[in-house]
């Protein structure tokens, strides 16, 4: 149902027609998915809005004004962690977050956030995180084989700590042969500081792609935003491009897979940005990722291994995957 009801709101061509019951379940699922903010954005300028009861829309409203209060706070502390860095000298990136929402879907809170991601130089990475420790986050977990860090600050205006990952890569290099420079080499300056940068349209498009199927794109968020970057900027991404880049880094099938799984879900991308999207992710289903976002399914566990083992592209990255399984 919630597929439906995304399909009639982005493509704008067809009026809404849900009885209560209808509406009820996909208000459930809005909320399986956190999607509040998302939805509540394109709708509160979308006329057909009015044929949507109260209880609908009202509900939508309240959630997403949450979501606003959130984003706020986050914002203000990446902003705070960027500054910080600028002035030691070191070179960082916001990743996702306030900053996506802000430059793709149009307001910072238009789409919801709970953490902070921050790209940085991996040699900067322990004065990273000393700065950051310096501004009350603590260490939480620090894994010398993995590309990110983890770092939490308590915070009496939300629900739990506030968790910043310092990332000095933002795909695990046994998998890929995405290089951490390549990110840094097409980024372009950021705001008015001096040191910090952030991704171009086309490495952001990118960058989102990578990182929904990193999370085998089980949830609808991850879909959303790849679907609101065509629309915001689809003119700005060259598929040819992406390609190319891709099957450079041995990606080529993470991103077919992403774009197949969102031209899927939302058939009239097509009209905005052709893309021959392949059918050997038919098994990515919604009604799937629905239930592995319900506690104790049982094939969850299996999904989240296979999924991203068929999706690399050489066998030295498969082998590279199950050793580290």
């Amino acid at each position: 149902m919630l597929i439906t009801f995304l399909r009639r709101l982005y493509d704008r061509q067809v009026d809404f027609d849900y009885s209560d019951e209808q509406l009820t379940q996909v208000m459930d699922d809005i909320a399986t998915f956190q999607i509040y903010a998302q939805v509540h954005h394109v709708l509160k300028n979308d006329s057909r809005k009015e044929r949507l009861p109260g209880f609908f829309t009202a509900w939508l409203k309240e959630k997403a004004e949450r979501v606003c209060y959130q984003n706020l706070l986050i914002k203000t502390e990446t902003e705070a962690l960027i500054k910080k860095f600028d002035r030691q000298c070191i070179p960082s990136m916001p990743l996702k977050g306030t900053r996506f929402a802000e430059k793709y879907f149009g307001h910072f809170a238009a789409r919801g956030t709970s953490d902070i991601d921050i790209l940085v130089i991996e040699p900067d990475l322990t004065k990273a995180i000393e700065f950051a420790e310096g501004l009350g986050y603590q260490l939480k977990t620090y894994n010398l084989g993995h590309h990110n860090v983890t770092l939490e600050k308590a915070s009496s205006s939300l629900p739990a700590p506030l968790e910043l990952e310092l990332h000095h890569h933002i795909m695990d290099p046994q998998t890929c042969n995405l290089s951490a420079d390549s990110l840094w080499s097409n980024c372009v300056p950021y705001g008015n500081f001096l040191w910090a940068r952030e991704m171009s349209v086309q490495q952001t498009f990118y960058m989102i792609c990578l990182h929904g199927i990193k999370h085998r794109m089980d949830s609808i968020k991850y879909i959303l935003d790849v679907l609101q970057m065509i629309e915001y900027c689809g003119n700005e991404i060259d598929y040819e491009l992406l390609l190319k880049q891709a099957e450079k880094d041995k990606t080529k099938s993470r991103i077919i897979a992403a774009l197949s799984i969102v031209y899927q879900c939302f058939p009239h991308l097509h009209q905005i940005k052709p893309f021959r999207q392949e059918d050997y992710v038919l098994f990515w289903k919604y009604s799937l990722i629905r239930k592995m976002n319900q506690k104790n399914y049982r094939v969850k566990p299996i999904f989240n291994k296979l999924f991203p083992f068929f999706l690399l592209d050489s066998w030295s990255h498969r082998l590279n995957y199950i050793l580290r399984m």
